[in-house]
This record gives C-alpha cells, structure tokens and sequence, in this order.
C-alpha cells in the first residue's frame, strides 16, 4: 500500500502551482538526513485507516522530483490493534516500513529481520486529524545489498485523511 502510493505521488508531473513553495505546509514538515544529506519534503501526502490500525505517509521532495520517502505503520487487518502513541520497531511483526527512492529508480526499504529502524508516533490528534513523531534505520536495495543510514527523520503535525 505504501509504495504504491509513493510511486504515484513521485511520478506526478510538475504543474504551474509552484510546488517547491513550503509555506503551503504550514506548521508541518517531514524531514531526515539520508546518508547525512537533509531531506526536506515538500510534498506530503497522509493516509490512515478508519480503523487507525494502519497509516502510510508518502512524500517527495517536489512534485515531479525522483527522491521521495516514506512510511508506513501497521496493517489494515481487522484483528489488529490501532495505532497509538510509541515506538514501532521495523523488525517486528507489526509491518512498520521506511522506503527511501534514490533517482525515482533505486528503492531502499526496511522489509526484512536484518535491516533495522523505528518510527515513534509522538501525537496521534483525531480531532485535527494530524500526526507527529520521529524515525530512523538502516535501508536495504534488495538488488544490490547497498545500504543507505537515515537519521534524525522528524515529521511535525501532518494532515492525514482516512479511508
């Protein structure tokens, strides 16, 4: 669910909106430094199960832009817990995922045991329907073993719409 989602929303062309202008954003961002290189999202797009057992968020750094990052929480199985405010460990077994897409053609992602990361949710508001939190981890290309460190991944107050 999550890399389709990313995949649609980095392979959108660029429109006369001005895509790069974060002031759109408002009080909210999603940022980390891959391989110590900040990455600042500029598109960002949210979404949570009514359920609220599973939530992905998708971003680029523009539209049109061939870097995006994302992740996911949970899974919409209905015999899952919702989600909460903590800490989601991506070798667990509650489908916790950072995908990283380098050029819009190399994905790094945490899908196995042997890659390591955590997404901690730190405000979970149902009212404004935003999400906070952090995350970080070692990201894996399955093709070529190549590993990529993303660290102090923050994301602030981000709309997200359930479906």
């Amino acid at each position: 669910m999550v890399i389709c989602l990313f995949l649609a929303l980095v392979s959108c062309g660029n429109d006369d909106n001005d895509a790069n202008d974060d002031s759109r954003l408002g009080n909210s961002f999603f940022t980390a430094e891959i391989e110590g290189v900040t990455y600042d999202a500029g598109v960002i797009v949210a979404q949570i199960t009514s359920q609220k057992r599973y939530i992905g968020i998708t971003t680029s750094e523009s539209a049109g832009a061939g870097n995006g990052l994302s992740i996911g929480i949970g899974t919409a199985e209905s015999t899952a817990d919702p989600l909460a405010v903590g800490t989601y460990n991506t070798a667990d077994e509650n489908n916790t995922v950072i995908v990283y897409l380098e050029g819009g053609t190399t994905s790094y992602q945490t899908f196995d045991t042997e890659t390591t990361g955590t997404v901690t949710i730190t405000e979970l508001d149902e009212n404004n329907k935003t999400i906070s939190g952090n995350f970080q981890g070692t990201l894996t290309n399955f093709g070529s073993n190549e590993t990529v460190m993303v660290t102090n991944g923050v994301f602030q107050n981000i709309e997200y719409t359930e479906n």
